[in-house]
């Protein structure tokens, strides 16, 4: 058995014995310290092969081990007679056989001497074995033992040890286990695809984890931790597997309650954001018509009080103007940023080449007194999945903010392709003002202007930012260095199905 197959290659020398005291294990160090080879000593009674045993320990071993059930602490400075006249110096412990799983806990099949000869240390030695023997029994993880085979036939590999804690976990007896195959703890809920997954692992010998839904012997369910490792021969042959389970239950349960808390907040936030996104449709559609009516109004009143006026009164209208202007562009800017609410279910192949180069030339044409010159890269510009409607505002709100905020005679805009972490990389670089490193932080924020001198929303970056995260995308502006314009990058993920190879634009 497992444990036994541990204790063989125990320094200490151990040897077991069934209830009529005929040795049944004969460890390496014992052999090798006595003389007396496992041959020799298997099937004979321990007391004749070590004759000074029962001199010592012979009334002990009866009324402990077999009738109190109980181990007999280590006897320091005995002298046994072996039977090939070999006097050995040592000292001895002696625990019932149940320790380490044979039958159940009422029963004892027999015991385990542990011998640690006093020429080896000190003349008080260590206990490893009886660590080996008892931790496993008294430790609070459940331990099953199983034989590493066989795997594929409908009773499966057949459970050899169970500790304390297994029993209690289950509900099961030591001796309603043994014998059995672990599939006895499973049932309707226990997850098959987790059992194939585990099944693979041992037949390829290797360590697995696991959880699974068991059943106790009352029937109920109760979800377990599982930790699966081989346990090898001298040869290298796995014999055993070592089970270490525990009951995660509670884990599972706080797991699903958190789940489900977060689904319910999500639901609620995205009930919130649509609630919102609805309210701002709605709000600047509904604000537009008054704003119409002051514009049309305000210019009527131009006409009607021109020549009555002084010029002062004139540019208080203008501005008035102006500002009901600003005012409805600014209304336009919230009805499209509040629209961008595409799925994935609406998106196309987009090729980006061709976007770019039907924006660039209304671009040129839309600043006709403004020359501009766009260099795109040697390679064309790749095929992505998304709304195109919304990806040509993106392309359409960087081309024109690059001209729009250009100081200088041309207005250069150098268009760059690359890839990272799975995603297409397009920036766009300027050759304007750029943007302070003061301005950076907020660029991409509603209502966020940069240049006070030129006409806008600062709505359009927020928009742009938008979208793309609606995509799945990034967007980012390269850190401010004088004199060097800005450079805008965007990011938009590789489409999941193959795509036809983008065209080099006429």
């Amino acid at each position: 058995m497992p444990l036994i197959n541990i204790l063989k290659r125990s320094s200490d020398l151990v040897a077991s014995f069934d209830k009529r005291y005929r040795i049944i294990h004969w460890n390496n160090s014992i052999e090798e310290h006595t003389g007396i080879s496992r041959a020799e000593a298997l099937g004979k009674s321990i007391y004749d092969i070590l004759p000074g045993l029962k001199e010592h320990l012979g009334s002990i071993i009866e009324k402990q081990v077999f009738e109190e059930k109980t181990e007999v602490e280590y006897l320091h400075d005995l002298k046994l007679q072996l039977i090939n006249g070999v006097m050995l110096h040592a000292s001895a412990a002696v625990f019932p056989y149940h320790y380490i799983g044979q039958t159940s806990a009422s029963e004892i099949t027999g015991g385990v001497l542990l011998l640690y000869p006093f020429e080896k240390s000190a003349p008080y030695p260590p206990k490893l074995s009886k660590l080996l023997l008892s931790i496993p029994y008294y430790s609070s993880e459940a331990i099953i033992i199983t034989e590493a085979s066989p795997l594929d036939v409908p009773k499966g590999p057949s459970i050899v040890y169970v500790n304390r804690a297994f029993t209690e976990m289950t509900g099961y007896e030591e001796y309603e286990v043994l014998g059995k195959t672990p599939r006895m703890l499973q049932g309707p809920k226990t997850d098959r695809t987790e059992l194939d997954r585990i099944k693979k692992a041992l037949k390829e010998k290797v360590a697995v984890q696991a959880e699974l839904q068991n059943y106790h012997k009352d029937g109920s369910c109760y979800w377990v931790g599982i930790n699966i490792v081989p346990v090898k021969n001298e040869a290298g042959w796995t014999t055993h597997f070592i089970g270490v389970q525990r009951d995660i239950t509670d884990k599972i349960e706080s797991r699903r309650n958190l789940e489900k808390t977060v689904e319910e907040r999500t639901h609620r936030l995205r009930q919130a954001v649509e609630d919102l996104e609805a309210f701002a449709y709605s709000a600047s559609h509904d604000l537009k018509q008054p704003l119409r009516s002051v514009t049309s109004h305000l210019g009527l009143l131009k006409r009607k009080a021109k020549g009555k006026i002084d010029a002062e009164l004139l540019t208080y209208i203008d501005e008035a103007v102006d500002g009901a202007r600003r005012m409805y562009g600014l209304l336009e800017g919230v009805l499209q940023y509040s629209r961008i609410t595409a799925v994935e279910d609406e998106y196309e192949m987009v090729d980006l080449q061709q976007l770019f180069a039907r924006k660039i030339k209304e671009l040129q044409q839309a600043y006709p007194q403004q020359r501009v010159e766009v260099e795109l890269p040697e390679q064309p510009l790749p095929v992505v999945e998304g709304y195109e409607v919304h990806l040509e505002q993106v392309v359409q709100n960087l081309l024109s903010n690059a001209v729009k905020y250009c100081d200088a005679a041309v207005a250069k805009i150098q268009i760059a392709a690359g890839t990272a972490e799975g995603k297409y990389c397009i920036s766009i670089t300027d050759n304007g003002p750029g943007i302070p490193e003061e301005d950076r932080r907020k660029i991409f924020n509603l209502f966020s202007r940069n240049h006070e001198l030129v006409e806008g929303t600062g709505i359009g970056l927020a928009i742009c930012k938008r979208i793309l995260q609606r995509h799945g995308g990034t967007i980012a502006i390269a850190p401010y260095e004088k004199g060097k314009g800005a450079t805008f990058t965007f990011t938009l993920p590789k489409p999941k199905a193959p795509v036809p190879q983008p065209s080099q634009a006429e």
